[in-house]
């Protein structure tokens, strides 16, 4: 089956491999051709523009011999008779129009034909850029003339008397047409195109576009002139053309003693037609046998087939069994990553058990004449608070836990949002809130509801990059049966609104869609919105978003009015009080691998009255029930080194069934790590204040003995 399965693989690849050589062979070839008949017409075109400025170099100096020694009065004078020389001369060069003698006023004081009344060409960049001593030969650009009305483009020379001073300019009116001739009779229907253009891009030929069209265009491309710039002597360039869009390959070459190159270009469709071709050619010829092989090794890899069904049936469940494999590591490696976010996190509750339980134990230490420390001390508990709520986050995002609604008054959330959207935003913005009286309360998550606002606060400040006002506001919302974009019913809106550039009526539909954004690389996910739409939808709400570009947007978030209840009143986050124990002073054993944490929970179970002695691990624990004080409360760490503190509970619950017992933990899943016999322990999460350590030590040691807390 392999080698009949490698034959059916080769009689189609090797006819791919070797029409793949042969295409890159005749698509080098074709290029190659290309490039040579495109240098042999520059070749052409270049010398014919050669001998073509050597003729017009030439009828200047006749025409300077015909006026040399004589002054402008004389020529003026004997104008009819310098005419019919200029005009002899002139007539049978088809390249020319006219040439010029102009004195330093810029007026023509005779040419080939006769000069018109009250003409004057000091206007003129030819004339202009003669009036320097020791200027150049100039070329125009193309030029409407003021008499006849006919395009033509100007060579200039300086006259200059003996002593050097600046007489007038001697000019050759240049035919653009002649060169447009002679590229036509070059190209005979070979589609190259040629032109010459001067070295600031302006065009003055261009074949088989009209002299005409040409009238003040510049129209050589950025990538030419990048290449002309790195070469500018000769070159060879390929890209688009933007006279008609076409990409072109494109031969350029300057003339010497003139600011002008002269180009040919190639379509690179013709290149491509001739490769078409030669490959039609070869596949006319292979094609019959290459398929002729192929369905011979089709045939017989088929009938090796049938005779093998049992081993392919096999390795089809090796296969499937492959994948389950490659789908279990993949289970593996994030079940890993979880636990590694959770670990983090734990570690941070630890820390944040000693920040916040150290900072209420200072405020219960400061008097009323320390009302500035205290206000540090009630900043800093509140920033501890609020990393403690964001740390919760992150764990319940790698535990994937579900949204934890509550009762929450919606004016009291985003009036205590205010401050943090404020600093969030910077000083440019103005925020402002706006609520409405007697709001009814509603069931929501309230950390996730306050992420959403921070989330379109965030987007608005992108909008408004220059500064701007954001308005969060408050309002009761009827929508009727006929609304369209929410059901009917009563809601309460939370809406945020900016001022800044607005959302484009073709992008309305797709913000709201997971990893669209307009931001830069690198400066947004494309997650915040669709977070918000899908954290409102989970809620049981709707989001609309009404915009105008220029005129900033306004997203509303509808939550659905909570059911009436008499036992539960609306709350706004976690409340924190004081208190103090009401149970007997006991003797409470504390155990807690981590030393800050343990040193806190000690203090304060100590200056609360109770006599405390402390563990760092399971065994020294299990030494110190066997030989110290009779002890009421084991207050143990779940995650202990070597024997944990559920295997620990277990223990005392068998050994010292009067000891009460209760478990604390920074993990976000207070049940992770309990076995099927264990039982349902309620751990004290961290970080816990002392308010919240207090009230459960009082309610386990209340408890009957062995109560498990």
């Amino acid at each position: 089956m392999r080698a009949l399965r490698l034959l059916v693989i080769l009689s189609v690849l090797a006819p791919v491999v070797l029409l793949a050589v042969l295409g890159w062979v005749s698509y080098r070839t074709e290029v190659r051709t290309a490039r040579r008949g495109l240098l042999q017409t520059l070749d052409l075109v270049y010398e014919h523009a050669i001998k073509t400025f050597d003729t017009h170099r030439l009828v200047a100096t006749y025409t300077n011999e015909v006026v040399r020694g004589l002054a402008d009065e004389e020529i003026q004078t004997r104008e009819a008779e310098l005419r019919l020389q200029l005009a002899r001369l002139v007539a049978g060069l088809p390249q020319l129009t006219n040439t010029w003698v102009i004195d330093a006023l810029g007026q023509p004081l005779v040419s080939a034909s006769p000069v018109p009344a009250g003409l004057n060409v000091s206007d003129r960049a030819y004339f202009q850029t003669q009036l320097q001593p020791g200027a150049r030969p100039h070329v125009s650009q193309l030029l409407l003339g003021k008499a006849t009305g006919s395009v033509f483009f100007q060579l200039a020379w300086r006259r200059e008397d003996p002593g050097g001073r600046f007489r007038g300019v001697t000019a050759v009116s240049v035919e653009p047409d002649y060169f447009r001739a002679f590229h036509g009779r070059v190209t005979a229907g070979a589609g190259y195109t040629m032109g010459l253009f001067r070295n600031d891009g302006v065009a003055l030929v261009r074949y088989p576009t009209s002299t005409a069209d040409l009238l003040g265009t510049r129209q050589r491309a950025t990538g030419l002139e990048k290449e002309i710039a790195e070469r500018p002597g000769a070159g060879l360039y390929f890209g688009t053309s933007n006279f008609d869009g076409e990409r072109r390959l494109v031969a350029y070459r300057s003339m010497p003693d003139y600011p002008i190159y002269v180009t040919a270009g190639l379509p690179w469709s013709s290149v491509v037609r001739a490769w078409r071709g030669a490959m039609l050619s070869y596949l006319a010829f292979g094609a019959p046998s290459a398929m002729a092989l192929f369905l011979l090794s089709v045939s017989a890899y088929r009938q090796a087939r049938r005779e093998n069904a049992t081993l392919d049936k096999l390795r089809q469940e090796a296969k499937r069994r492959e994948l389950a494999e490659d789908a279990l590591r993949q289970s593996q490696k994030m079940e890993a990553v979880g636990r590694l976010t959770g670990g983090i996190a734990h570690d941070f509750n630890n820390l944040l058990t000693v920040v916040i339980g150290n900072l209420e134990m200072l405020l219960r230490r400061l008097g009323p004449e320390d009302a500035r420390a205290r206000r540090s001390a009630l900043l800093a508990k509140e920033g501890a608070l609020r990393a403690a709520m964001l740390t919760q986050r992150l764990l319940a995002f790698s535990r994937r836990q579900p949204l934890e609604p509550r009762r929450v008054d919606l004016n009291q959330l985003v009036r205590g949002m205010t401050e943090l959207v404020h600093r969030t935003l910077g000083e440019k913005i103005s925020v402002q809130t706006r609520t409405e009286p007697d709001l009814p309360a509603v069931d929501v998550d309230p950390n996730q509801l306050e992420s959403a606002i921070l989330n379109l606060a965030v987007n608005a400040r992108d909008a408004m990059p220059q500064g701007g006002e954001l308005v969060v506001s408050t309002a009761r919302v009827e929508v009727e049966a006929d609304g369209g974009a929410a059901p009917p019913g009563s809601y309460v809106a939370v809406s945020v609104s900016d001022t800044g550039s607005g959302i484009p009526a073709e992008l309305q539909d797709k913000v709201f869609e997971p990893f669209f954004t307009t931001k830069p690389h690198g400066q947004g996910t494309g997650l915040g919105l669709s977070q918000v739409y899908g954290f409102i939808q989970q809620s049981g709400g709707h989001v609309l978003l009404t915009s105008e570009p220029g005129h900033g947007a306004t997203i509303t978030m509808l939550l659905p009015l909570a059911p009436p209840s008499l036992d539960e009143a609306p709350t706004h986050g976690p409340e924190i009080v004081d208190a103090a124990p009401s149970a007997p002073t006991s003797t409470i054993l504390v155990v807690e691998d981590q030393p800050e944490v343990r040193r806190f929970a000690v203090e304060a179970l100590r200056e609360l009255g109770h006599h405390v002695v402390e563990a760092g691990d399971a065994e020294q624990a299990i030494r110190m029930l066997g030989e110290g004080p009779s002890v009421s409360l084991l207050f143990s760490d779940i995650g202990l080194p070597g024997m944990d503190g559920r295997a620990l509970a277990r223990h005392v619950a068998a050994h010292h069934p009067r000891i009460r017992i209760l478990l604390t933990t920074g993990y976000a899943n207070l049940r992770d790590g309990a076995g099927p016999g264990d039982p349902d322990l309620d751990p004290l999460p961290k970080p816990y204040t002392v308010a919240q350590l207090v009230t459960r030590v009082d309610a386990v040691l209340r408890g009957p003995e062995g109560t498990l807390g």
